[in-house]
């Protein structure tokens, strides 16, 4: 198996050379990891059935694949895990919903600036395509703080006129505590959590 050193430069190089030979597949979802995961698997694996017989690009072909297990390797590495930390239920419908959208919407925010963000929010997920089936509270509340104790840091969404505020919400609260306790720093903004990041590089 080649070795190389990762260069940004090479790897489009790479990419480049194969990209008229198939679509690429729109399959990144904002678990980063996941997603970076299923697309060296799909390509890789179509790739191999396509190229097998072109010298030239199975050459290519082996040089992509180092360069997607050492991209897999370093995101994992460098990409800061964070908890996305915010108010959830509500009394009404709409304050639920609301609460969803303003943490989903920090949450692309955080990917956005490079970081591994879990979302809370997602969870609606498992009971909107589960939805006849038995589900416990507990369960959502465990699991959750599985993820929040193996993250780099939490990040705590800010309170807006009209939503409901991190304060008022028990889970948060002690989603704070829980983070506190294994000593994970916790942040309130951005840009605090982006110089703790750049001070940890």
């Amino acid at each position: 198996m080649f070795k190389f050193h990762f260069s940004t430069t090479l790897f489009k190089k790479a990419l480049d050379a194969i990209h008229d030979l198939i679509m690429l597949p729109a399959i990144f979802r904002l678990n980063f990891q996941y997603g970076i995961l299923c697309y060296h698997n799909y390509f890789f694996t179509n790739l191999t059935i396509k190229l097998i017989n072109t010298n030239k690009f199975c050459f290519y072909l082996l040089i992509f694949n180092e360069f997607c297990i050492f991209a897999i390797q370093s995101t994992l590495k460098n990409m800061k895990k964070i908890y996305v930390a915010g108010a959830f239920s509500d009394d009404n419908v709409l304050g639920v919903l609301k609460n969803i959208g303003r943490g989903q919407e920090f949450a692309s925010l955080l990917f956005k600036e490079g970081f591994a963000p879990f979302v809370p929010w997602f969870d609606k997920e498992f009971v909107i395509h589960r939805w006849n089936e038995e589900m416990k509270v507990e369960n959502f509340y465990n699991y959750s703080m599985e993820w929040l104790k193996s993250s780099d840091a939490v990040f705590v969404v800010p309170n807006f006129t009209g939503l409901k505020n991190w304060e008022d919400s028990v889970g948060t609260v002690a989603e704070i505590k829980t983070a506190e306790d294994n000593n994970i720093p916790v942040f309130y903004n951005i840009n605090d959590l982006k110089i703790w990041d750049h001070e940890q590089k």
